[in-house]
Order: C-alpha cells, then sequence, then structure tokens
C-alpha cells in the first residue's frame, strides 16, 4: 500500500503534535527545492511530497534535500515531511498508467506522452501507481486542521487534472501554484485558459504570475476567496 507506514490507526495522517501547518509540494524533481525551503523556514509546518518518477524519489531519499537558489541543504528523511511516490490524476479510484521518464532531466518527466517540442530523449516508460489527489487529502485530519495552506503542482501537463481530482477537498486550500503553460511539450496538455475558468468558476482569484517564458505565463498563483483574510498572513513564495 502507497501509505503504509504514514497513517494512524484511524487512517489519518501521523502528523507531529507541534505541527500548525500543511503543505503539498506536487512534483518534487530530483532535489525538492520547495519543500527544503519550507521546511527550513519553519518548524511547525508539514509538507506532503508526492512524486511519481521513481527515479526522482530515489535520488532524494539518497542525496537529500537542496534548494540550488539559497544554498541549502540537508539530509533526508526529516520530521516533518513524508515523501509518497505515485502519480495523481483526475480518476475515480487507484489505477496504473503508464510514466514516460525523460533521459537528461528527471523533472520534465510525465503522465502525458511527449512530443518532439519537448526537446528532451525518452528513457523509459513504465507503470506507476495513479489515485485522485482526494484520496490524499481525506486522510488529513480535519478536526485538527482548519486548512492546508499551500499546494505547488508541478506536473508537466497534468497540474490542472489533478487540481480536479481534488474534489470536495479543494474548498480547504487557501493557495494554489501551479504549472498552467506547457507550451504543447507533451500530448493532451491544459491549456492556461483552461485553469482559470476552472478555478475561478470555483472560487479562487489570481494573485501573482511566478514565472515567463518568452513573455508567457508558465507558473501562476491563486487564492481562495474563502480564505482571502489570510492573504498576507502567509508565505506563499514557490520557486
Amino acid at each position: 500500500m502507497i501509505l503504509n507506514g504514514f497513517l494512524d490507526i484511524n487512517g489519518k495522517f501521523i502528523i507531529p503534535e507541534h505541527i500548525k501547518n500543511i503543505r503539498f509540494d506536487i512534483g518534487l524533481s530530483y532535489c525538492a527545492p520547495n519543500s527544503t525551503i519550507w521546511l527550513n523556514d519553519s518548524d511547525d509546518t508539514f509538507v506532503i511530497g508526492i512524486e511519481a518518477n521513481k527515479y526522482a524519489c530515489d535520488k532524494i531519499i539518497s542525496g537529500g534535500f537542496i534548494a540550488h537558489q539559497k544554498h541549502l541543504s540537508f539530509p533526508y528523511p526529516h520530521k516533518n515531511f513524508v515523501l509518497i511516490n505515485v502519480a495523481l490524476d483526475d480518476v475515480k479510484e487507484m489505477t496504473t498508467k503508464p510514466f514516460y521518464h525523460m533521459s537528461s532531466d528527471v523533472g520534465v518527466s510525465s503522465l502525458l506522452k511527449p512530443t518532439d517540442s519537448l526537446g528532451h530523449t525518452l528513457q523509459e516508460v513504465s507503470d506507476v501507481t495513479v489515485i485522485p489527489f482526494s484520496f490524499i487529502l481525506e486522510k488529513i485530519d480535519w478536526d485538527r486542521f482548519e486548512y492546508v495552506e499551500l499546494v505547488k503542482i508541478d506536473t508537466q501537463g497534468k497540474d490542472l487534472d489533478i487540481i480536479k481530482s481534488a474534489g470536495k477537498f479543494l474548498d480547504k486550500i487557501v493557495y494554489l501554484n501551479c504549472e498552467i503553460n506547457t507550451f504543447d511539450h507533451y500530448e493532451n496538455n491544459n491549456k492556461p485558459n483552461q485553469f482559470n475558468d476552472f478555478l475561478i468558476n470555483n472560487g479562487f482569484d489570481f494573485v501573482l504570475d511566478n514565472s515567463f517564458v518568452n513573455g508567457e505565463v508558465v507558473d501562476r498563483t491563486y487564492i481562495n476567496n474563502k480564505f482571502i483574510h489570510l492573504k498576507d498572513k502567509i508565505n506563499y513564495f514557490v520557486l
């Protein structure tokens, strides 16, 4: 079972008593830089890391957490972090799907088949366990935590499908940071306008464009209007 060792007898995540906040880092690449920064900045934040690429998970386990941009590094494991090797997608139940491992950069691997425009060589296609995001979110003790303060998603064209798969728990998320544009580097990748249409219709507003390529937005942050009073109280910085 993919969550073996992470859950208590009630089927909820085992989270230390001192923890006040929860964050999700979905799509960690090989060194989990955002998790590295969050764990370094706050001892009362618990991070749930989700990575579909088995080689990226192995690299984190062996090489630890690294945020080159902040000159930070420390070993794995960490008391405020769990690493789950699974893919998230807009599915109804647990299943398996092919996962495309790229040879030169684990960070551009995806559930979606790459197009020639990606410019990377396919190394391997292997089956990966796939679940909806709601399967993970339902295992948070919502009697203890009012919300998840930040969900960062970077899954090469599948971000919106993951957001949709949160189901009723989408309303529990304060900030969403997602890669809205993958420039058709993958077959059937989500389009930027689809993010705005879905999220605005579900009570989220645009906050910040985090990165650009050739003048086009790549990563965007949204806030849940239900938690607009927390806008200046939560650090939503994402690399």
